[in-house]
């Protein structure tokens, strides 16, 4: 998605180190480009990622990460009034209501930190709220 910045909701120090580690592995970033193509070459020995910036960039091996995106358009939510953003992601408040008051959601349609305890007691919490306690 072009971001310019690896994990930006992990603590900087953290993301810096693995940076590092993953560099001295032979790992190569290109943050802030977009891939618009890839392909095998060389026979299928080698693959091939274009990008927006018209570079190519060749190696053994390709590891496209995006981040996660919500899993969201099959739900209907423009006809249960709520609209989410382009990643699918949904808003919500701190008791985990979205626009529509009545409507909740938690877990990996808000987003971050998107995993299962955290979704776990982001629903929790959001009953609690429901039903008044």
């Amino acid at each position: 998605d072009g971001r310019e910045k690896l994990l930006p909701f992990i603590d900087r120090e953290l993301v810096h180190a693995l940076y590092h580690y993953m560099r001295s592995k032979g790992a190569t970033f290109r943050m802030g480009e977009s891939v618009t193509g890839v392909s095998l070459v060389d026979d299928g020995r080698k693959v091939c990622a274009a990008l927006a910036s018209g570079k190519k960039i060749y190696g053994d091996a390709l590891l496209y990460a995006v981040g996660r995106q919500a899993n969201t358009d099959a739900l209907g939510l423009e006809a249960a009034g709520i609209e989410a953003c382009k990643r699918g992601k949904i808003s919500v408040n701190a008791c985990f209501q979205t626009e529509v008051p009545h409507i909740y959601a938690a877990g990996d349609v808000i987003g971050v930190p998107a995993l299962a305890s955290s979704s776990f007691e982001q629903g929790r919490l959001a009953a609690l709220h429901m039903f008044g306690d």
